[in-house]
């Protein structure tokens, strides 16, 4: 690979439609894009390099191991109610020892229907494949702005719950600081634009 960098920088790549990721066939107006010759993708004009390890074998950008973290931490409050339960119920061995859970009780339902849209989110970044129907294709192509309008709306929701408390604890206030974080990074991230641009091919 490293031989054929004058090559490719004399004549330009060109990529395969079955590797070519469908993000850096759509984005063209963000920069353009090369394979340089230590097996980077590299978009000029936006910033961003890619490796070949940062695709899958049809050339699909992954989401990373950050992105599937944040879609975690947007769901937490549909999956407090299961995990509360099992951390209330006594141990293996019938012990009647009970663990503390009351950081994970949620008094908003609308924080709860608001984890709903992360949940399918998470459900189709493990299981889409090119034989998904449409509208899973379509709702991962609006993931973007499905997340931000439940995190946005997840961190009003907080912050209104704080103001009507009077005070919040700790394990609140990191919330509140996870939740905005995560609405900083999913305005602002390009890979973020680049993963939901991105779905295997129909069969």
């Amino acid at each position: 690979m490293v031989e054929g960098a004058p090559l490719l920088r004399e004549y330009g790549l060109k990529a395969h439609r079955g590797f070519e990721s469908l993000p850096l066939r759509q984005n063209k107006s963000r920069g353009h894009c090369h394979l340089d010759g230590y097996g980077a993708i590299q978009v000029w004009g936006c910033g961003l390099n890619y490796t070949i390890d940062d695709f899958t074998n049809d050339g699909v950008l992954k989401p990373g191991l950050f992105l599937t973290l944040i879609v975690i931490a947007l769901s937490r409050f549909l999956l407090y109610g299961p995990l509360s339960l099992l951390a209330s119920r006594g141990g293996i061995t019938g012990s009647n020892r009970y663990i503390d859970v009351s950081v994970l009780s949620v008094d908003s339902p609308f924080l709860m229907l608001a984890s709903i849209p992360p949940v399918v989110i998470l459900y189709i970044l493990v299981a889409r494949n090119n034989g998904s129907r449409e509208l899973i294709r379509n709702i991962w192509k609006h993931g973007r702005l499905i997340l931000l309008v439940s995190v946005v709306c997840q961190l009003v929701l907080q912050l209104a719950e704080v103001a009507m408390a009077g005070v919040a604890g700790l394990p609140v206030l990191v919330g509140v600081i996870v939740t905005a974080y995560c609405t900083f990074y999913l305005a602002t991230s390009g890979r973020v634009r680049d993963v939901f641009a991105s779905f295997p091919t129909s069969k």
